[in-house]
């Protein structure tokens, strides 16, 4: 965030229910439904704040991917551009309905799974590592609780129709080359780049590949568009947007 900062971005990062400082809701569990509809009330809050800057950019990692995806499905309007980093889920794959007990388990964090987005080795030193789990177990204890995961069937890259940046690193396991291209060519948007990060792993906007990671996404925001010309049936250059404001979706 400070790296976009430091590139004229107002950059925000979203606690979903149960992440960071925001609670559960009454249910105690979080959807992927739910999940979609707070990140389109906290674009509309962003939109609302600014009306004279551009659509807020929206970025999703790992599993924020799949919301941000979702989100942008459902709420195309609130956005300008779609980044996608690091995402897990393949197209291709259809996921079945499951029993969930009548009570979250809120189980407890662990310095492992605080520490598994840091897979390939040597591209974070131990000391680096080892702050951010102290880090990540201070402000998530307790692990989320998720239910009814059949709702990211909803997920359809056909109806994605806003600018699309997907990026993950090369040494990123969760990140399958196969699943990726799937998911590329099946975009509903022709604006649309796939992009890989040589040596990143599945946490490459923390590492030391973070400078390539805010250059690529910033290079796609920033990138003059085409677009149709309706009154000739040509296209023309839109000149680049400019700085906005980018949601951060983990």
């Amino acid at each position: 965030m400070r790296a976009l900062q430091a590139r004229g971005y107002a950059a925000y990062a979203l606690d979903l229910r149960g992440y960071g400082a925001t609670a559960r809701d009454s249910t105690g569990w979080l959807t992927p439904d739910r999940a979609a509809a707070d990140v389109a009330a906290v674009l509309q809050w962003l939109t609302e704040r600014n009306p004279s800057l551009p659509r807020p950019v929206l970025l999703g990692w790992s599993n924020g991917a799949r919301v941000a995806q979702l989100a942008a499905q459902r709420s195309p309007s609130l956005i300008s551009t779609l980044v996608l980093y690091g995402y897990p889920h393949d197209p291709a794959v259809v996921i079945s309905a499951t029993p969930t007990p009548p009570t979250p388990p809120r189980d407890r964090n662990t310095a492992a799974d605080a520490a598994s987005d840091f897979i390939s080795p040597r591209v974070m030193s131990q000391r680096v590592i080892d702050i951010y789990v102290r880090a990540a177990l201070q402000a998530d204890p307790v692990r989320v609780d998720w239910r009814a995961l059949e709702q990211w069937n909803a997920l359809k890259p056909e109806e994605v129709h806003v600018p699309t940046l997907l990026l993950h690193g090369a040494r990123d396991p969760l990140a399958k080359v196969d699943a990726q291209a799937r998911l590329f060519t099946r975009l509903g948007t022709a604006d649309r780049e796939w992009r890989v990060l040589a040596g990143g792993d599945h946490a490459a906007l923390i590492e030391d590949t973070q400078p390539a990671f805010v250059a690529v996404v910033c290079e796609f925001i920033e990138r003059p568009r085409l677009r149709p010309a309706p009154e000739f049936g040509a296209s023309h250059i839109q000149e680049g947007v400019g700085k906005a404001e980018m949601l951060v979706s983990p």
